[in-house]
């Protein structure tokens, strides 16, 4: 990764000012078009200006499509005109009205003209086809389907020209199952009923929409919301030629939310751009998951991802990115650092966002989270505000453009045009990747130690980590029967100890750092402080805290009658549950003690009680009356956290053949779906591996949510080491629908002779179109 360093003057000679200014301008090794990433400079035969189309979709992804375009041709003595599409069945190709041949050439068609057209020429082209695509358009188990936004995809179910440079009017006739929504770009238009099974709905657009930004999406959405709704009162909306917000969800998210914090976001971009909206409406459609897409917005749609952090954020950038990103857009994904930095400019203007600091795999990484994160960290500093200032000249011109395509280049260009400052090259590795900046943390032990009746107290603190360099105040409040009183102690480093005078009635020491977030102390007390804290405190987390201290004393033998007799009188259930923890340690399994922790896992119980209480039965092992007990908390609770806690459970109370008979029953019950990687992962710890990798088979099938293919796959992957085994499955896995899974399949390759490996790799690499897949394939 390679960083920019400028050297900028400022100010007159007199107040001459010389700094470096360090940011995140980040260029691929090479700075020429890679195979995967659009063309720079692409030779352009024809300028489409309007498409017709009538696109049919059916429940598997199939599509069928008659498409019309109009264009003007852009060459003089043209004899043929070149499309991209792949993997295409084209049916039929015309050309002003007239049949034509075609001829595959790659990733493109060429329509032979068998004359010669002009330059300015009008040009009419007509193409009927269907095509699978298996890149290009998603399909999830939820039945949604939905366009990709990575570079080339559109081509891969348009033939189009797919490129940045090019953008069209649209109408689109969309066919589709009967019952399910369409979202697409442009305006929704009529919807017809077409027979039981089938319905169709229009969309057009009178504004350019940019061939490589058309995006679509049909599915079972739950909710759908809008500005138009009077009852919303979004008075910025109430025109019929307004562009409208629309929010779709598969997930059951908060719509009335969501399209609240669409129409701010809406408002404040364009007050702050001083520019209308580009497109005709703005789409959201709210996914549940992101099929390893690293840019969620396209032309008037927005994908947001519940799998991809905060959805208002997604909302908030990809509504910044409607102007800057669609409207004002990268010709390539390697020179997108323009389109990056607009962005971060004025997402820091305009919102708040958390800082990203998690890698994204090569080479669309160019679109993540972390690319943005990167140019806000630096736009953030003191010394980049010049850079900012003249960046912000350029933006009135920039969006008046109208659908250009902009490169570091050329914004460099327009800010040296108005500032005379150059901000075109000079490249050194010296900024810091903020990946590896540390989180300013810490974690001490904070052992006090004290002798019943003493005038002293010992306070030791110790990292568990990394050190503090700083000293540290410590408030400590001493209470004792008839007051409380303050003392401050400090420490700093490694290690480090102070000694306090007490009074000989001291009855506890509670520890406090004031007004700092960044340090947690682990506090070790005497036993007697402790159990006056549990008593008496009327904090219910210190409450909590003392029974958690306590649970270190199991060899008291007071403690747990102690126990009990608070268990009557607590009524936080917080507290409640460390108690039953802390019991539980004590106990440790003993005979005739289970009935207690089974009552406490009564639906009755807050959750939280449930949750500890289901712990406690993991000591019991071996014992009918708990496991009978905790298949029925699996089967029965609503809660996740407890579900899981049973499973874990079960393991810990059942031998390997009971517990393998048990995940047999498991994994046929819906609502225990989700559990299915963990069981089989508990089951293969357990001895029954073989077992568990032969259930896992059925969980892997694209029927199946992505969490659950995804996760036992890595449990296939860690116990299952035939060659055999992966050599029949891998032709399936290596052409499923997911990228993800494409991925992590590869990684079995290693378990085949290489004979095998060439076979599986030859067969497969010419059809995957992914190239993070494909790298790792290579």
């Amino acid at each position: 990764m390679r960083y920019l360093i400028y050297l900028i003057n400022t100010g007159n000679m007199s107040h001459k000012a010389s700094f470096l200014l360090l940011f995140f301008l980040i260029f691929s090794s090479c700075l020429y078009a890679q195979n995967w990433d659009f063309e720079k400079y692409p030779r352009l035969q024809v300028d489409l200006t309007h498409m017709d189309a009538e696109i049919r979709i059916t429940d598997g992804g199939l599509i069928e499509g008659d498409i019309r375009y109009s264009g003007t041709m852009r060459q003089s003595r043209t004899d043929s005109i070149k499309l991209h599409a792949i993997g295409m069945n084209i049916i039929s190709v015309a050309v002003n009205g007239q049949n034509k041949e075609y001829r595959a050439d790659d990733d493109k068609m060429v329509i032979m003209l068998n004359q010669t057209l002009t330059r300015g020429q009008t040009v009419n082209i007509r193409i009927q086809y269907d095509t699978e695509p298996g890149f290009g358009v998603h399909v999830n188990s939820n039945g949604t389907i939905w366009t990709s936004l990575l570079p080339k995809t559109t081509r891969h179910w348009l033939p189009v020209i797919d490129h940045p440079r090019i953008a069209f009017t649209s109408e689109i006739a969309f066919t589709y199952p009967t019952g399910k929504i369409m979202v697409a770009s442009g305006r929704r238009g009529s919807s017809e009923l077409l027979s039981v099974d089938e319905e169709i709905t229009t969309f057009s657009s009178t504004r350019p929409v940019p061939a490589s930004a058309l995006s679509w999406a049909v599915g079972n959405f739950r909710d759908v919301s809008s500005t138009t709704s009077q009852a919303a009162g979004f008075t910025a909306f109430q025109r019929r030629s307004d562009p409208q917000i629309y929010i779709y969800s598969e997930t059951g998210s908060n719509n009335t939310e969501l399209l609240g914090a669409a129409a701010d976001a809406f408002q404040r971009v364009q007050r702050e751009l001083g520019s209308e909206f580009p497109f005709r409406d703005l789409h959201i459609v709210v996914l549940e998951e992101d099929y390893w897409e690293t840019k969620n917005y396209g032309a008037g749609v927005i994908f947001v991802q519940g799998n991809s952090g905060d959805l208002v954020q997604q909302i908030q950038i990809g509504t910044l990115a409607q102007w800057i990103g669609t409207h004002i857009r990268e010709e390539q994904w390697s020179d997108a650092s323009a389109i990056h930095m607009l962005q971060a400019l004025y997402a820091n203007r305009l919102f708040s966002f958390d800082l990203k600091t998690d890698p994204e795999t090569e080479p669309y990484h160019m679109f993540s989270n972390r690319k943005l994160s990167g140019w806000q960290s630096f736009l953030q500093q003191e010394n980049s505000s010049q850079f900012a200032d003249d960046a912000v000249l350029t933006i009135t011109e920039i969006l008046t453009q109208t659908g250009r395509t902009l490169s570091w280049h050329d914004f460099a260009k327009l800010v040296y045009d108005k500032t005379g400052q150059p901000y075109f090259s000079g490249f050194e590795p010296s900024a810091p990747d903020i990946r590896s900046l540390p989180a300013d943390s810490y974690d001490y032990s904070a052992r006090i130690v004290w002798q019943e009746g003493s005038g002293t107290a010992e306070i030791h603190f110790e990292a568990l980590g990394r050190p503090i360099d700083e000293l540290v105040t410590v408030r400590v409040t001493e209470v004792t029967f008839t007051d409380t009183r303050s003392h401050e102690v400090t420490f700093s480093g490694q290690s480090d100890g102070m000694v306090i005078n007490i009074s000989g009635g001291v009855e506890n020491l509670i520890l406090h750092i004031d007004n700092r977030d960044d340090i947690t102390l682990h506090v070790d007390k005497p036993f007697l402080f402790w159990v006056h804290q549990l008593r008496n405190d009327d904090n219910p987390a210190r409450r909590a805290d003392a029974a958690r201290g306590l649970s270190r004393y199991t060899d008291n033998p007071d403690l747990q009658l102690a126990l009990n007799d608070l268990l009557q009188s607590e009524t936080d259930s917080d507290v409640i549950a460390e108690i039953v923890r802390s019991i539980s340690r004590i106990t440790s399994g003993a005979s005739g003690t289970e009935e207690r922790f089974i009552q406490f896992t009564s639906s009755q119980h807050p959750n939280s009680v449930q949750l500890a209480a289901t712990e406690a039965l993991s000591n019991f092992r071996n014992n009918e009356r708990v496991i009978s007990r905790i298949r029925t908390i699996i089967i029965q609770t609503n809660n996740r956290d407890i579900r899981r806690e049973a499973i874990y459970s079960l393991g810990e109370v059942t031998d390997e053949t009971q517990f393998q008979s048990f995940v047999e029953d498991f994994v046929t019950r819906e609502n225990i779906l989700s559990e299915v990687p963990l069981l089989l992962r508990l089951l293969a710890e357990k001895g029954g591996a073989e077992a568990a990798v032969d259930i896992a088979q059925t969980f892997i099938s694209q029927e199946f949510p992505f969490d659950i293919r995804y996760h036992v796959l890595d449990v296939m992957l860690e116990y299952d080491q035939s060659p055999a085994n992966w050599n029949n499955r891998l032709p399936d896995l290596l052409s499923d629908r997911h990228p993800r899974i494409r991925y992590k399949a590869v990684q079995s390759l290693d378990r085949l002779n290489p004979q095998q490996r060439r076979r599986i790799v030859e067969q497969r690499i010419d059809d995957e179109y992914d190239e993070r897949v494909k790298m790792l394939l290579q």
